[in-house]
């Protein structure tokens, strides 16, 4: 990054030949890890593919020094990174189509980066976007938050303690809790600037104009299905689709987790995987 700060990144593509880039942006307390599956899936589908994927600021590897795991020490310079990120991309591969793949909270940055650039994007893919959160934010949580942002910024809270029974009996949480660079862990700076953040999504998509593919579990403990719906009426877009994935959470395009017991199977990831490549071959 311009400030001489390094994010961790990973590619997945297969032989030569690349004709369409996708870079993923995954959610809140999330890491590159993220888009394993989707990476092997999808340049095999789709010959021609590749998938680059970044650990956010603050996040998974690319954690400041000095700074602990879901704490970041400007937001502003967190989100200059979204630009940054895909000016690099660009630059890299000339003249080839370019998507932003974007989970949860990761829709929010792409929604925001398709806005203020309109030319260098192709399309958008948003797998659970948050503009309706079930979680609602308790009292004790927003008095801890403003308490540690006036004194102690950086003092990390465990959001995940707030989080309704539902989520932390799920099996949704089991799986952050399995992942050792996924966190629920997050400094009041960060909270603050996220809280603002996410109620921008409508507002950014007023302004998208880029085709976009929405993709949301019917199952969804985090954020509400009906949000989807208005992800998709708000957006600019003549090119716009939802597609419903009936049981899935919201981890169901990236965490088909190999549990016994779960209640995802390779049909399922398959079905969405599908939806994907389905999507893209539509316009290349």
């Amino acid at each position: 990054m311009s400030d001489g700060f390094e994010l961790t990144f990973r590619r997945w593509a297969r032989g030569n030949g690349i004709v369409v880039v996708i870079l993923g942006l995954h959610g809140i307390g999330g890491h590159l890890g993220n888009f394993a599956a989707m990476g092997e899936a999808i340049p095999a589908a789709l010959p021609g593919a590749e998938i680059i994927a970044t650990d956010r600021r603050g996040f998974g590897n690319s954690v400041e020094k000095g700074h602990q795991r879901g704490d970041v020490s400007n937001f502003k310079r967190y989100l200059r990174d979204d630009e940054e990120t895909c000016q690099q991309i660009r630059s890299a591969y000339p003249g080839k189509k370019f998507y932003v793949f974007g989970k949860s909270l990761g829709c929010i940055h792409a929604l925001r980066y398709a806005a203020r650039n309109p030319e260098s994007i192709d399309g958008l893919i948003l797998a659970a976007p948050p503009i309706k959160p079930k979680v609602g934010v308790p009292p004790a949580l927003i008095i801890r938050v403003m308490f540690d942002l006036i004194f102690s910024p950086s003092t990390i809270t465990d959001a995940g303690k707030y989080q309704p029974k539902e989520f932390r009996q799920s099996e949704e949480r089991q799986r952050i809790a399995e992942d050792s660079l996924t966190t629920l862990n997050y400094s009041a700076r960060y909270l603050y600037g996220a809280s603002g953040f996410i109620k921008s999504g409508l507002k950014h998509a007023t302004l998208v104009k880029a085709p976009t593919l929405i993709l949301q579990g019917d199952a969804d403990s985090t954020v509400d299905p009906v949000g989807a719906q208005q992800l998709l009426d708000a957006l600019a877009s003549k090119d716009k689709t939802l597609r419903t994935f009936t049981g899935a959470d919201h981890g169901f395009y990236d965490s088909i987790p190999p549990r016994p017991n779960s209640k995802y199977d390779d049909s399922t990831r398959k079905q969405v995987y599908d939806s994907i490549t389905g999507w893209l071959k539509a316009r290349y």
